[in-house]
């Protein structure tokens, strides 16, 4: 019988390509599996400052680009597959991944991130269909040349995400449900110095797709009124992603890298409501990837944060 992998990381986020990192560095035989390029949602950011030791501010493609880079110079093995489903198998997880069947390892560790937030609007899923409809910036057309994306949002993505479809060539319109913006200064800073039209006070209730675009009805303070649109953006929230963790663990979210499930850890946003950003990410990651270790090697002991 084929020896199991020591550790499959699922997700290749900043969380879980600082997991693989520091657990290649220790020795550990790693697999990284991700449905996407390294980065995962970090490639949509416009602008990333919070990174120490960088000397100036990376786009999130340039982050994505520099995360992959090093995960390939480290040469840990990565799948660019989605993961169907993990389950136990005595002391052991199998790990079934779309085109690669299933995968037989040790430990496992989550870093599955975020999905978004469900959202009820009557003809939205119609719109999907044709493409109108994004949940991130990474989805839409790298050339906006005159076209109109309606933003849905009141947050730092909706802002870092209208300041980008403007560099883009795009004409945004930043569609808020309360009556202020919640962003750091900096994106603040370069809001105002922008040319995009902040309409507060308006939730969308209908979503109408045709051939050349679509028409979006929303409520206002001033009544119901039609928003003409090439495209709609939804930055509305996100939520972790927990169904691979709660087909091991059961229900309930899980509040710690260690999980009661012996040779289970988890890392990054999949343990956050709020609050999301690369560094604390990265330092789960990193944490997860020494108590895998400890545990692969029968050490009791563990790192408390």
């Amino acid at each position: 019988m084929k020896a199991a992998r020591d550790l499959v990381i699922v997700g290749a986020g900043p969380a879980g390509c600082e997991a693989a990192l520091c657990a290649s560095r220790r020795g550990l035989d790693v697999l990284l599996i991700g449905n996407e390029p390294p980065g995962g949602l970090a490639a949509a950011a416009r602008r990333i400052e919070n990174l120490a030791g960088s000397l100036r501010p990376l786009s999130g493609r340039d982050y994505q680009r520099m995360l992959q880079m090093r995960v390939e110079r480290a040469r840990i093995r990565r799948l660019e597959n989605t993961v169907l489903d993990c389950r136990r198998d005595g002391g052991r997880f199998l790990v079934t991944a779309a085109g690669a069947g299933a995968l037989d390892c040790r430990a496992l560790l989550l870093a599955c991130g975020t999905e978004p937030a469900a959202v009820a609007i009557p003809g939205l899923d119609e719109a999907g269909e044709s493409g109108l409809i994004h949940r991130d910036i990474r989805t839409l057309p790298g050339d906006l040349e005159s076209r109109r994306v309606l933003v849905v949002g009141g947050g730092e993505a909706a802002v870092d995400s209208a300041l980008s479809i403007l560099e883009r060539g795009g004409e945004p319109v930043l569609c808020v449900r309360g009556d202020r913006l919640a962003a750091r200064r900096g994106l603040m800073d370069d809001l105002k110095n922008a040319a995009i039209a902040v309409r507060f006070g308006l939730e969308p209730a209908a979503v109408n797709a045709s051939g050349d675009g679509m028409i979006v009805e929303a409520r206002g303070p001033d009544g119901r009124l039609r928003l003409k649109s090439d495209f709609l953006l939804l930055c509305v929230g996100r939520r972790p992603r927990l169904a691979l963790y709660r087909r091991l663990a059961g229900s309930g979210a899980p509040r710690d890298v260690i999980t009661g499930v012996p040779g289970l850890f988890l890392a990054g946003d999949i343990l956050r409501d709020r609050n999301r950003y690369i560094p604390p990410a990265m330092a789960d990651g990193i944490r997860a990837a020494v108590e895998a270790g400890r545990s692969l090697a029968g050490d009791p002991k563990e790192i408390r944060a």
